[in-house]
């Protein structure tokens, strides 16, 4: 079996752009673009109904609203993202700056050689104490101009919703 990356709902219909609201009655399709499968959710009145590109649709409600509380994910979970985006394509960046705060949360260990040139490096050699694991963690040039996007990226990986 092969596991799909979607998306989180979008908590608005993708036709009309108006947020859900709990107890809403709602359709989530799954639609083949290119190589990609996207995510689309639609108000029940908004559902145009399937077409040749949908994979698989579904209809819900929305449920009330929980507690805004948010925590940390857990670590493993944390690394186990880290790795993933090592190995995605143009994540270089966002996986650079999660390992330094997982380094700085002191989730991650930084395992440099003190007597290695540290401007010459290229990587970070990082160890996951508990499961006493190495990660090499390419050392990426941050493009300031996106550091709000970065931000709102690392908000979304580092917490969840209690």
């Amino acid at each position: 079996m092969q596991d799909y990356a979607i998306q989180k709902s979008s908590r608005k219909c993708f036709v009309s752009d108006q947020p859900f609201q709990p107890g809403d009655h709602c359709v989530t399709a799954i639609v083949q673009k290119g190589s990609e499968l996207v995510r689309r959710d639609y108000t029940e009145a908004n559902w145009p109904g399937p077409n040749a590109d949908t994979i698989g649709w579904w209809r819900s409600k929305v449920p009330a609203k929980r507690s805004t509380r948010t925590a940390f994910a857990p670590n493993s979970v944390l690394v186990q993202t880290l790795e993933t985006l090592l190995e995605t394509p143009g994540k270089s960046a966002i996986a650079y700056l999660l390992a330094l705060l997982l380094v700085r949360r002191r989730v991650l260990v930084d395992e440099a050689d003190a007597e290695q040139d540290s401007s010459l490096a290229t990587l970070l050699t990082l160890r996951f104490p508990s499961e006493d694991r190495l990660l090499m963690v390419p050392i990426d040039i941050v493009d300031m101009a996106k550091t709000e996007e970065y931000q709102t990226q690392l908000v979304e990986l580092l917490h969840v919703d209690t």
